[in-house]
């Protein structure tokens, strides 16, 4: 308990301090289902009316395009998650296919570990980037939005926007969907774009501050690089399969061994350490090292105190990218009220009378909740069972 309490005080404090804030200011926030809180504060609706009214010209053409990548997208998670279900009775070992999203929190089983301050400010660029495009494209076909504000479902903090809902619910089949449509098409935007970001400002950094080797923060305890006596901060610059200068090239360098090979790294004194790979402990059949946190090193004189700073808002530009995908998509899922819920609910529309739409819908969104369910919560079941339990 008191290494856990060493290594996770800071987000321990962080959820207890957002829900004393969510207790305190409970009279502000208006509570749906008992569970989601809202609170309305009309941020950025003026600037969203003007400016999708403004160039509605330009707007809408790119809008009614994501439609086709919402459904392409839509049919991609449903592939994904039909997968995690065959994986679950083939595979039941093996990674998971949807992670929960909690910053700070590494969740059991999961190959994913959200960084708290990195991954918070990220989702906030996702969310306003997501939540404002909804609202252009509102805007843009003369719906305008009433309302934004900030959102909370338990300790977990988010955004919405709110266009005047009975227009929307009025307007054309394409409408809806390209209303529906625009956050996730925007996040796949933004995915592009963070991308470009991240390669390019990787291969700045390298130059700037003249990476020289990889360093790792910390060992896993009951892990090779453990065993192996790994130190921590120290620069490795080589392995037997050649120079390491940057993080790149120590992931390329792993993918040539399996569990049971020897792994040697070379620091930058000319010191060998041969760590001799395990399984992992959470994924079966993947080779397991312990670094962890590992980062370039650089050797620049003033990478000292700017590099920190530089890997800060690499992270950032990295967590950004991976979330606008996997929120993007998350929100294409056919389920309820989510993006990909309403443009399912207007195809059924078009081709049924509104009751029996609706009654499709709700049984097929009560289909992917369960298997969402199944698909988050059994491999974090396994995983701690597997750690209580010895058979």
């Amino acid at each position: 308990m008191t290494g856990f309490w060493e290594q996770y005080w800071y987000v321990v404090l962080f959820y207890v301090g957002v829900i004393a804030l969510l207790f305190i200011f409970r009279k502000k926030f208006e509570f749906q289902g008992g569970i989601v809180a809202l609170l309305k504060t009309g941020w950025g609706v003026k600037w969203m009316n003007r400016f999708g009214a403004k160039y509605a010209r330009i707007i809408i053409p790119i809008a009614h395009f994501g439609i086709y990548v919402g459904y392409a997208g839509m049919l991609l998670i449903i592939g994904f998650i039909v997968y995690g279900l065959w994986q679950l009775i083939a595979e039941p070992a093996g990674p998971p296919v949807l992670t929960p999203f909690l910053p700070g929190v590494h969740i059991p089983g999961s190959p994913i570990a959200f960084p708290l301050f990195e991954s918070l400010i990220a989702l906030f660029i996702v969310i306003v980037v997501h939540e404002g495009a909804h609202g252009i494209v509102s805007a843009a076909h003369k719906i305008k939005v009433k309302s934004s504000g900030l959102l909370a479902l338990g300790p977990i903090f988010g955004a919405f926007v709110e266009p005047d809902e009975k227009r929307v619910l009025k307007a054309p089949g394409k409408v809806q969907n390209a209303i529906y449509a625009a956050g996730p098409w925007s996040n796949v935007i933004q995915a592009a774009l963070f991308l470009g970001l991240f390669v390019a400002f990787s291969a700045f950094l390298v130059v700037a501050l003249g990476a020289g080797g990889i360093t790792t923060q910390a060992i896993a305890d009951g892990s090779p690089a453990q065993a192996a006596q790994l130190p921590t901060g120290t620069p490795f610059v080589e392995s037997q399969f050649g120079e390491i200068e940057t993080v790149r090239d120590l992931t390329n360098h792993l993918q040539q061994v399996s569990i049971g090979d020897e792994f040697i790294l070379i620091t930058d004194a000319g010191q060998e350490y041969r760590i001799t790979l395990a399984e992992h402990p959470d994924q079966e059949g993947r080779a397991w090292v312990g670094m962890e946190n590992i980062r370039t090193h650089y050797t620049a004189p003033s990478a000292q105190w700017l590099a920190p700073i530089a890997m800060f808002i690499l992270e950032v530009i990295y967590w950004t990218f991976l979330l606008s995908l996997g929120l993007g998509l998350a929100n294409l899922i056919p389920l309820g009220p989510v993006d990909g819920g309403r443009m399912y609910l207007v195809v059924l529309q078009r081709f049924m009378e509104p009751k029996r739409a609706e009654y499709v819908w709700k049984k097929t969104a009560l289909l992917f909740l369960i298997a969402v369910v199944l698909l988050i919560f059994v491999p974090i079941i396994q995983n701690l069972a597997g750690r209580w339990f010895t058979f």
